[in-house]
């Protein structure tokens, strides 16, 4: 006698759950393909090929409201941060602030280490695009809501990477009047290395911003040497080039 191991109903679960991972992977690897055209400067058209193929999977094969409104404010971010790029700061923020509303939906619905973070590093972006159309009040409001929301994810998760990147660059770009604390950015980079949830871009500022702080501190050898990590990473990111080249000659 022939046993039957999945009923009818179950097979159709079973896969429902294989087109739904597969879906998810897929939505996945186009926001990371995203990302990487953003951080290496590709060209607008293939930026925009890709946030359109990125939103479009992202609402048709994320199970989950939160889940669903956490992916398109990573996909706005990255967009917004596309504009950031081609110094459009007014365009920057109407994406960035498409990234703020989408974030507060998911922390709505399931607070996160994940969301504090990225809500984070959309503010951080969002006080650069202010900083450009010189909104200067409202870039002190949003680096303090930078370093709340950071300290919150880590509180969520102390092994956050991420949010450890995020801390470092308050630190590290803190708006007039106050100090900036270079040391304790160089110790939070240095932190953030060795934790697991780390990606490509992270990595990416981890290094650009270690070779920031030694720039700070005339170490210009050193600087060009982080430079030179952050490029081997994206090489053709025309931020860390042109960092690089201000050492370059420079002991």
């Amino acid at each position: 006698m022939r046993m039957q191991i999945f009923s009818t109903p179950c097979m159709i679960l079973l896969m429902a759950m294989l087109v739904s991972g597969s879906a998810a992977s897929d939505t996945y690897e186009i926001t990371r393909a995203l990302c990487d055209a953003v951080f290496d400067y590709d060209s607008i058209a293939e930026v925009r090929n890709l946030y359109d193929k990125a939103r479009s999977a992202a609402r048709r094969g994320t199970e989950g409201q939160s889940e669903r409104n956490l992916l398109l404010a990573r996909i706005e971010y990255l967009r917004g941060r596309a504009a950031q790029n081609r110094r459009e700061p007014k365009n920057a923020e109407r994406f960035l602030v498409s990234a703020l509303q989408c974030v507060d939906s998911s922390i709505a619905i399931a607070p996160s280490s994940h969301a504090y973070r990225l809500k984070a590093e959309i503010v951080g972006q969002l006080s650069e695009a202010y900083l450009r159309q010189g909104k200067l009040i409202s870039v002190v409001r949003a680096y303090r809501e930078v370093k709340r929301l950071a300290r919150k994810a880590l509180r969520l998760n102390p092994r956050s990477g991420k949010a450890l990147i995020v801390l470092g660059w308050a630190e590290l770009v803190r708006p007039a009047p106050q100090r900036r604390n270079i040391r304790a950015a160089m110790r939070l980079f240095e932190k953030a290395l060795r934790m697991p949830d780390l990606e490509r871009d992270n990595r990416y500022s981890i290094f650009l911003g270690m070779g920031v702080a030694h720039n700070k501190l005339k170490n210009s050898s050193a600087a060009r040497s982080w430079f030179d990590k952050a490029l081997e990473v994206y090489p053709d990111n025309k931020f860390a080039a042109s960092k690089y080249a201000e050492t370059r000659g420079v002991e």
